[in-house]
């Protein structure tokens, strides 16, 4: 019994009518031509499963720095000072009162 989410054109039986001369001059260029397109479907779905791993990958890591300067900010705000890495890069103005 197939599964109903099974793509049908991939499940369906072959089916071959015509002739013997027909079929011993056309049913092997026929069945390459087939099987390359099967072949290329499997591949295309190895592509797209890379590509859309990396893009999670990437996704994840925009979250998580994202989540990790919203907490930082939340520190901040709280009365802590940045450590000095954190604070590294900053640019910090303060005005010494020299006219």
């Amino acid at each position: 019994m197939a599964v109903q989410n099974e793509n049908t054109a991939l499940t369906t039986p072959l089916s071959i009518t015509g002739k013997a001369e027909e079929l011993d001059r056309e049913l092997p260029g026929q069945l390459a031509t087939f099987t390359e397109s099967i072949a290329k479907t499997g591949s295309n779905l190895d592509e797209l499963k890379t590509q859309h791993a990396a893009a999670v990958k990437a996704l994840e890591a925009e979250n998580k720095k994202k989540l990790d300067d919203k907490k930082k900010g939340e520190r901040f705000q709280d009365g802590e000072h940045p450590t000095e890495s954190e604070s590294c890069g900053r640019v910090q103005g303060r005005q010494t009162g020299v006219r």
